[in-house]
């Protein structure tokens, strides 16, 4: 989408207050931010992280699942674009940033 702002400059939450992680955290994805422009690819995956410590997959078809923790570490490897590092994704909830 032209003229959006990159995941780092994003106001965070507002669809992890819809969908009930109130202050869940986007840890990774598969969209990119080029110059003014998001390019998603498929399929269209975000991987967040409530604060107590769940993962949650937001999916193309505006769907939340949970994942267990090593789902979503195999996840996090494979997602192209990386907003922490895996260790402080995979922190434990009191550690996490």
């Amino acid at each position: 989408m032209k003229g959006s702002k990159s995941i780092e400059q994003q106001k965070p939450g507002w669809t992890s207050r819809v969908f009930g992680i109130a202050s869940g955290r986007l840890v990774a994805c598969d969209a990119t931010f080029e110059q003014e422009e998001w390019t998603r690819t498929e399929p269209f995956r975000f991987l967040y992280r409530g604060r107590s410590g769940g993962f949650y997959l937001l999916s193309k078809s505006a769907r939340w699942d949970s994942l267990p923790v090593e789902r979503a570490r195999e996840l996090f490897r494979h997602l192209p674009v990386r907003l922490v590092s895996e260790d402080a994704a995979f922190a434990a909830p009191s550690e996490a940033p």
